[in-house]
Order: structure tokens, then C-alpha cells, then sequence
């Protein structure tokens, strides 16, 4: 996998950022060339279903170098959100410095997002993933404490909680859920992650932060430049105290009390399926402040910069706790596909997805 972790490195290091159009451009070669000639066979095994903008989570594909990742779906929903310099730095502040570091952070994770260019092994029901994570931030560590779990296949959902220390105290629990699904139309794909994401805070306010995230839409996926840009509407909101606000039977007396302010986020949308004439844009109001800007480039809150795309360095190293019997790094595709093995990786993907299916069928769920 060396070669497939040089390639990214060259690429994030290089200048991707479109000029005319917004968005984000890849430049590796090699990654597209396999994911093409593997797009290729997606084709011949889909027929022209995949031209009519259907699902693709459900298909089965082959494990392949510069395709996969080499950890599953589990793994990369729950880390997509270890950018948590601007969190720390939000946990030590109250009022509308906590407010800009939140979204400081909220686009850090949009921008990690999009990064990411290999596909993660789908899920499997009842797999987990737990660890602790030593971070580094401006020379003072921190402990990220995950707990994840997989509880549906169709949609593939993760539930995950995250918890965050410094060396004296916690700083802050991140709540979340991913609900993935990915639709081909020509040459893109739509890649939508619904499910709310929650922060308490342990100290100050507002004391919590909510968001969602944006659909990503890929061009380029059989020919022509590689790009990507987000669309659509998400919403973000604050809340002084923590109360469970998106409850759907929340009595109205209750919802009197509820002190927050919530922004909807309204991305660039395409002007066309067989057109790329799109602009990366981001607009939406948070009270009174104009949020504008792009995802790619930069964010203003009214006319003050709050934010770009050149996030802070941080450092994060696992503490290699030992995994439970269920936990995703454990899967035997997985390792052999990490031991360079494919072949074998194959063929413990099927027998694991077989197995999988047998079961939804045995308790009725096809």
C-alpha cells in the first residue's frame, strides 16, 4: 500500500484547488486509473441500471490496490472527524469565539471528507470499532477515547461516541451518526451521509453544537479531470444547555425554553447532469451574520475571515488497544488485503457478505 499513501501525499501537497469553478481537483494518475478500470467493470456487471442515478452500496466489489482502503466504513466515518484542533480550542472559550471555532471545525471535516479518494470495505452488522488515541496540538496532548458500532447494512449506519480529554479534565463528547448511500448518473456520483452529529461541551456555552453534512458530487469518475464540490442544504445550530431539542414529540411548553440559533447552509447545486458549470459556494445566515464563502478555499462570517483551507498540524497515534472478537480490524479480509494478499481478501469478503445476506434473509429483511 506504499505506493497508493505516496500518491496521496503528492497530491494533497500539490496545488488542487480549481481556479475557475471552485471545487477540488485530484492529480493522481494512478488512483483514478484503477478506480476507472474497476468503474469499468462495475459497468459490465450493472448494465444500464448504473446510468440511471441507483443506489451502489448494495453491489459487491473486489478488493484491489489503489481502490480500497484498508480499513472498513466504520473506521473512516468515526475518524473523518479527528480534526479536533478548533473543538479544543472552542472548549476553552464561551459565546461567539466557541460559535466561530465550531464552524471552523464543521468545514476542517467537510475538507477531510473530500480527501479521501479510496473506498473503505462495507460494513458488516454488529461490527465495531474501539480504541484510544494519543493527539498532539500545539505541543500538549490530548486522549480520543472512540466507541463506534455498525446497526444497519441498507443504508450502512455507524453509531459513534467520542470522547475527548485533556490531561486534567474532558473537554468535550461528540455524538454521532453516518448513514451512507452512493448513486451513479454518467460520469458522477452522489455521496450522501445523513445523520446528525452532536457536541456537548463540558464547560461554558453554548454548550452544544449540532450539524449535518452536505451531499458530495464526483465528476470524473470514467473520464476527464477528477473533481468534487458539495451540494444541497445542511444545517448546523447552537444550543446554550444540553437538551434533547430534535426530538420529534418534544411538548411545545418544552420547546419555550430551548435557547439556540440554528443556520441552514445552502452549498452549490449543478446546473446540469451532463455539465460541470458549477461553483463551489457556501452561503446561509447565522442571526444576523452572513456565512459566505467556499468549502475549498474561504469561509467569511459577514465580511471577517474565519476560516481556510490550510488546517492547523496535529498529530495522532494510536494507543493499540486490544480489539474485542467484533471489532472491524479484526476482519480476515482485511487483514490479508493489508498483507497484499487479494486473492484471499476476495474471498473472505464473499464468504463474510454471504454470510451477512443469509442472515437478513433468515429474519425476513430482503
Amino acid at each position: 500500500m506504499a505506493d497508493v499513501i505516496e500518491e496521496l501525499k503528492n497530491e494533497q501537497a500539490s496545488d488542487v484547488f480549481l481556479k475557475d469553478n471552485g471545487g477540488i481537483c485530484f492529480n493522481s494518475q494512478v488512483i483514478q486509473q484503477a478506480q476507472r478500470d474497476l468503474g469499468i467493470e462495475l459497468v459490465k456487471k450493472a448494465g444500464k441500471s448504473i446510468f440511471k442515478g441507483k443506489g451502489i452500496m448494495r453491489m459487491s466489489l473486489p478488493p484491489r490496490v489503489n481502490v480500497f482502503d484498508t480499513r472498513s466504513q466504520l473506521e473512516t466515518v468515526s475518524s473523518d472527524h479527528f480534526s479536533f484542533g478548533n473543538l479544543i480550542k472552542a472548549a476553552n472559550q464561551q459565546g461567539e469565539e466557541r460559535k466561530d471555532s465550531c464552524l471552523r471545525y464543521y468545514f476542517d471535516i467537510l475538507l477531510e471528507t473530500v480527501m479521501h479518494q479510496l473506498k473503505p470495505f462495507n460494513p458488516l452488522m454488529g461490527e465495531t470499532f474501539s480504541d484510544s488515541f494519543m493527539l498532539q496540538f500545539e505541543n500538549i496532548s490530548y486522549t480520543i477515547i472512540v466507541e463506534a458500532e455498525q446497526i444497519m447494512n441498507h443504508p450502512p449506519t455507524s453509531l459513534y461516541n467520542i470522547k475527548v480529554n485533556s490531561e486534567s479534565e474532558h473537554l468535550f463528547t461528540l455524538n454521532g451518526c453516518a448513514s451512507l448511500d452512493a448513486s451513479l448518473l454518467m460520469n458522477h456520483s452522489d455521496v450522501k451521509r445523513t445523520g446528525l452529529n452532536r457536541v456537548v461541551f463540558a464547560k461554558n456555552q453554548p454548550q452544544v453544537f449540532e450539524f449535518e453534512q452536505p451531499v458530495l458530487r464526483v465528476y470524473g469518475l470514467f473520464y476527464g479531470q477528477r473533481w468534487c464540490h458539495f451540494m444541497g442544504k445542511s444545517n448546523i445550530a447552537f444550543y446554550m444547555n444540553n437538551c434533547k431539542v430534535s426530538c420529534a414529540y418534544i411538548r411545545d411548553e418544552e420547546k419555550k425554553v430551548v435557547v439556540g440559533e440554528s443556520v441552514e447552509l445552502t452549498f452549490a447545486k449543478s446546473e446540469s447532469a451532463f455539465k460541470s458549470a458549477t461553483k463551489d459556494h457556501v452561503y446561509g445566515l447565522l442571526g444576523k451574520q452572513k456565512i459566505n464563502g467556499s468549502v475549498m478555499g474561504e469561509i467569511f462570517k459577514d465580511q471577517i475571515l474565519i476560516w481556510n483551507n490550510q488546517k492547523a498540524q496535529q498529530s495522532i497515534q494510536s494507543q493499540n488497544t486490544t480489539p474485542c472478537f467484533s471489532d472491524c480490524r479484526n476482519r480476515p479480509d482485511i487483514i490479508q488485503f493489508k498483507l497484499g494478499n487479494d486473492e484471499d481478501a476476495d474471498k473472505h469478503k464473499n464468504i463474510l457478505e454471504e454470510r451477512q445476506r443469509a442472515d437478513r434473509k433468515l429474519r425476513g429483511c430482503e
